[in-house]
């Protein structure tokens, strides 16, 4: 029996052993798992990187060729805009001008005509005495009330004269 036991005993740390060494093993597989792991996602994690700064550097490139682009249309549109802006100025002052010319040549100077030619009428109309001694008070180019023999320029009746009821 007890050569029995200590042959167990024995059996039992054999077993012992070839487990310990077999946990060892597998402890030593998981290490070189693991770093075989890190291995692998430290170069794929490289390439990630690389290949994401490589499109944000190409994306930063395009943007700015389009900033470019649109720099220099920019420039083009503004330079042409104000050489549309100074020539339609320049064209509206001519027909402003035109317009002026022609309205001084043609109407206003009519107008100025027919005012004189009223003034002179004017001028010499007599006012038309309705009693003796009564005269139509006017009001004169000076603002002040005239009788009607004067030969004041008559802008419009004002009143009659304190006689008239």
């Amino acid at each position: 029996m007890i050569e029995n036991y200590n042959l167990q005993n024995s059996n039992l740390q054999l077993n012992n052993r070839n487990l310990n060494k077999s946990i060892q093993e597998l402890n030593n597989s998981v290490a070189n798992i693991n770093e075989k792991i890190q291995k692998e996602i430290q170069s794929k994690s490289y390439a990630i990187a690389d290949t994401v700064v490589n499109h944000i550097s190409t994306n930063f490139k395009e943007a700015n060729k389009y900033a470019n682009e649109a720099t220099e249309l920019y420039k083009k549109a503004s330079n042409s805009i104000i050489y549309k802006v100074f020539f339609i100025s320049l064209i509206s002052f001519m027909f402003f001008t035109g317009m002026a010319y022609f309205g001084y040549t043609f109407y206003l100077q009519k107008s100025i005509e027919t005012l004189e030619n009223k003034n002179i009428l004017l001028k010499n109309m007599t006012i038309a005495i309705t009693n003796n001694d009564r005269y139509l008070l006017v009001k004169s180019v000076d603002g002040k009330l005239h009788d009607g023999n004067d030969g004041k320029y008559i802008i419009a009746v004002d009143k009659l004269g304190p006689d008239f009821k």
